[in-house]
């Protein structure tokens, strides 16, 4: 799960959500739950999340996910990292890790058009050091770390607080499967 924008202006996409939680969170979830009975059948199966340390910034709007109040991109970017970060922590509670478990990570500060557009100025590392991470997390038999694990420039790093946070990630859940279109668990 990779996708990802950084929008210095409030776009807003179908059912008034804000392009930048649709892009970068929405989307990550529709396709892990559009592949979740593919991704049980081929266990052990990984999901990776490609979140960010500006996580660490970011606050799950409940009563405002599109952020009509207080718009900046960087609001809207850290809470859509932070909302990644609760995805694969939600994945990995809600399955036993041989049959799927699930990563999240901050690949680094990496030279790529979102950096560019989003961060002017910053200067980055090279996508094959920004992917390294990623590659490890996909192809390595095994993992050392725990399903749940959140790596930050491929180190495990305990998540925010607020990631960890129960009531706050079962609302932005329900909230999320409802933006997709899918039906929300009981």
């Amino acid at each position: 799960c990779n996708a990802g924008i950084y929008a210095n202006e409030r776009v807003l996409v179908a059912d008034g959500l804000e392009a930048t939680l649709a892009v970068n969170h929405v989307g990550h979830v529709l396709l892990t739950e559009l592949l979740h009975e593919r991704l049980l059948a081929s266990a052990p199966a990984r999901v990776i999340v490609v979140s960010s340390v500006a996580h660490t910034r970011g606050r799950i709007h409940l009563d405002d996910l599109s952020l009509a109040g207080a718009y900046t991109g960087y609001a809207a970017y850290a809470q859509s990292k932070l909302a990644n970060l609760m995805h694969a922590l939600d994945l990995a509670a809600a399955h036993d890790p041989t049959v799927l478990a699930a990563y999240a990570l901050h690949p680094g500060v990496i030279s790529t058009k979102l950096l560019r557009d989003g961060f002017a100025g910053m200067r980055g590392a090279g996508v094959s050091q920004g992917a390294a991470t990623i590659v490890k997390l996909a192809t390595a038999e095994t993992i050392a770390e725990p399903s749940g694990t959140y790596c930050n420039e491929g180190v495990p790093t305990p998540p925010s607080a607020s990631a960890k946070d129960p009531a706050v990630r079962a609302a932005l859940r329900a909230a999320t499967l409802a933006f997709a279109g899918l039906p929300v668990e009981a």
